[in-house]
């Protein structure tokens, strides 16, 4: 797990170890500041059983859904024409996780959470999210709002 070479996030290789019952060595929680959030700004991970606090999928009406997840995986791909697409992968709770397609270039950072609207596609035997206009936050700002 320490040299790890996936294109997953950390977070992502530690969580779903843990729920797949291996040992893994956990951050301690030294004070009452050391929270999820705190955790995973200082080490990558969280050491709680629970899923950080804020994310989710939640059905709108009729195919629409509105998302707030945490980046699991993702990258940036120019087309023929030169528009850019922004393919990503959220954690959105406990070994939940939604793939969500972004019709323009998002800069995508460790601990960035993303927020959006979309529409519910199914291409290759797999459901995805379509979005055109979705909001990055840091994961702590997320939280607090």
């Amino acid at each position: 797990m320490k040299h790890c070479q996936g294109s997953y996030r950390r977070w992502v290789y530690k969580l779903e170890s843990k729920r797949a019952g291996l040992d893994v060595v956990t951050p301690s929680c030294s004070d009452r500041w050391d929270t999820p959030q705190f955790q995973y700004r200082k080490y990558g991970w969280w050491s709680g059983k629970n899923f950080l606090d804020g994310l989710y999928v939640k059905e709108l009406y009729m195919d629409r859904v509105e998302f707030a997840g945490l980046v699991a995986n993702g990258r940036i791909f120019r087309g023929d024409r030169g528009q850019y697409i922004t393919f990503v992968t959220l954690g959105v709770g406990n070994g939940q996780y939604i793939d969500v397609t972004i019709k323009r270039a998002v800069s995508l950072h460790d601990q960035d959470v993303i927020w959006g609207q979309g529409t519910v596609r199914h291409a290759n035997n797999s459901d995805y999210v379509e979005c055109y206009d979705a909001k990055t936050f840091a994961l702590e700002s997320f939280t607090k709002s």
